[in-house]
């Protein structure tokens, strides 16, 4: 619709209908009659325009409905190589290794004990975890520490301790991030060789430097977390564990050590128990 601005004072030079007025009152907003007709018919055609877009948009919704377990497929399908290249990129951007995935004491695909062999056996003292050389894929590869950790066989716990800003975080980091990169299909950022079992479930409890005098409700935080751990363990497991608390707060020692030892005398219950 168009209308023409007109002062109030002269609005019967124009004849029309006035269609609103300013909040003044001073101008009056008025459609000549002689435009009328012209803006009827330009409505009628924005509603016949309107009724075309929807009867071809219905249409087309009919033949994708029509189609819609082949194209769900095609975009699925996609989806998949989509995935699978970024993960190449991915790989190549951190030149990583394919990691050899244990299950149990058997290796999938080529084992470390027998080279070139499809379905080899651990021996009960080979270390079911072994990184070479990894790296936290978020740091820069530069100036990054790799680090070399070992786990299982012989013993099924790693206590890691050392001066502030020795690694012991960003060991553990590394670990538990690498662990679920290996069991999501991607490659490590690590050098060969490369082993991690089947984990169901990982968890963490990553602290920082913090006393119970400074923070009660940190300490309780982190005293929480390990309860539900400690509950809703299951095997296998992987758990890392940051104590990040200064040495003087003798209050924390306790805990920490009950923490070591349940986690390593920890069993699977027998279902019937």
């Amino acid at each position: 619709m168009y209308v023409v601005p007109v002062k109030a004072s002269h609005k019967r030079t124009i004849r029309g209908l006035v269609h609103d007025q300013s909040a003044s009152g001073a101008t009056l907003y008025i459609e000549p009659i002689a435009i009328v007709e012209l803006n009827n018919k330009w409505r009628a055609l924005q509603l016949a325009e309107e009724e075309e877009v929807a009867r071809i948009l219905a249409a087309l919704s009919d033949r994708v409905g029509g189609d819609a377990t082949a194209i769900v497929a095609g975009v699925e399908a996609l989806a998949g190589l989509d995935l699978a290249f970024a993960m190449a990129k991915y790989s190549l951007a951190l030149r990583g290794v394919a990691p050899e995935i244990v299950e149990g004491l058997r290796t999938e695909g080529r084992g470390l004990s027998e080279p070139g062999s499809a379905d080899s056996v651990l021996s009960p003292q080979s270390p079911v975890l072994v990184l070479t050389q990894a790296c936290h894929p978020l740091l820069d590869p530069a100036t990054v520490v790799p680090t070399d950790l070992y786990l299982g066989g012989a013993f099924r716990m790693l206590l890691i301790t050392g001066p502030n800003t020795g690694g012991k975080t960003v060991a553990l980091k590394t670990t538990g991030l690498l662990a679920l990169m290996a069991q999501s299909g991607l490659h490590l950022p690590a050098a060969a060789p490369a082993r991690l079992p089947v984990f169901g479930q990982v968890f963490a409890d990553i602290g920082d430097e913090q006393s119970i005098e400074q923070s009660l409700s940190t300490f309780s935080s982190h005293m929480s977390n390990i309860i539900r751990i400690l509950r809703a363990l299951e095997d296998p497991s992987g758990a890392t564990k940051d104590e990040g608390r200064r040495t003087k707060d003798e209050q924390t020692h306790a805990p920490g050590a009950e923490e070591i030892e349940r986690l390593s005398n920890w069993r699977k219950p027998h279902p019937g128990a």
